[in-house]
């Protein structure tokens, strides 16, 4: 076979792979009025979505969209989660690809530690109950491991007790040091990787994936939008500003996918259509998904 047919036919195979968005935050407020015309956003971009769940309202806003999402209770929240039981009963229904938005933030403190370690306690049971993947929130103050060290080992030893294949999941928004990506890799846990890479804080993230510490096939992208605008996407329509308590910010978009791709192969020295195919398997395989065409990008 010639070398452009092999081109050829990588294209056509990467064509097939979909570029899944694994942590959009549709059921945000940003999002109430037009969650539907970002779905088409995305969808014209070849980018599909994982709606994060991270309340009870928010789980059933985008349960009403008719995509994957997730189920599960933000740490920020956890001090309510004797009000929001009812998140049980949708980590159950077949569109529920994943328990959380849980874990533990030691950052902003919005819930006191302990109530944040009962939370994520009953969220990894209702992992192991469901057999489905953990979607993990973890945040330390800047210098501190803390949530990591914690958080790990709460992992760590449900899989202990047991077995891995019944205590998965993915690190949401990783933009931890090499090693603790490694760590929570040794635990056979997924990185996902936002616009944070792409902008002037995420210069040591993008350290961690040029030093190969983030495996191939554990990795995700992920828009986490409406926040983690990417530095390298175009500041124009069909993107708009929201107000935020931090002042005016870009309003991030599932659309706005392929810039975190363009940028994590870049810096990985990837090519972006074999990254993709990564992504996609990925996905497939940890989501339980199934494979499916991507959408079709718009001329």
């Amino acid at each position: 076979m010639h070398s452009d047919d092999n081109v050829k036919e990588d294209k056509d195979s990467t064509a097939l792979a979909s570029l899944w968005d694994v942590g959009a935050n549709l059921g945000h407020d940003a999002f109430a009025s037009d969650a539907r015309h970002v779905m088409d956003r995305a969808s014209a971009a070849g980018v599909q979505c994982i709606a994060t769940g991270t309340s009870l309202a928010a789980v059933q806003r985008i349960q009403a969209l008719g995509i994957p999402f997730t189920a599960g209770l933000h740490p920020h929240r956890a001090q309510h989660l004797p009000h929001e039981m009812e998140l049980a009963s949708y980590m159950t229904h077949p569109q529920c690809v994943a328990i959380g938005e849980t874990g533990l933030d030691y950052d902003r403190m919005a819930s006191p530690k302990e109530e944040q370690r009962k939370a994520f306690a009953w969220h990894i049971e209702w992992a192991i109950r469901t057999r489905k993947p953990l979607f993990l929130h973890v945040r330390d103050n800047v210098g501190h491991d803390t949530a990591f060290r914690e958080a790990l080992a709460m992992v760590g030893n449900a899989q202990q007790k047991h077995g891995s294949e019944n205590v998965r999941g993915i690190v949401h928004c990783f933009t931890g040091t090499a090693t603790q990506a490694r760590a929570w890799q040794s635990l056979g846990l997924h990185l996902g990787i936002t616009g944070w890479a792409t902008q002037d804080r995420g210069a040591p993230l993008r350290d961690v994936l040029r030093s190969g510490a983030v495996e191939l096939n554990h990795l995700h992208i992920e828009t986490d939008a409406p926040y983690l605008w990417p530095a390298n996407a175009p500041r124009s329509a069909p993107f708009s500003k929201m107000r935020t308590h931090r002042g005016t910010m870009w309003r991030n978009e599932p659309c706005a996918l392929p810039y975190v791709l363009e940028h994590v192969a870049q810096t990985m020295n990837v090519r972006p259509n074999d990254l993709r195919t990564h992504l996609a398997n990925n996905a497939m395989r940890l989501f339980q998904l199934a494979p499916q065409p991507s959408p079709t990008p718009a001329p």
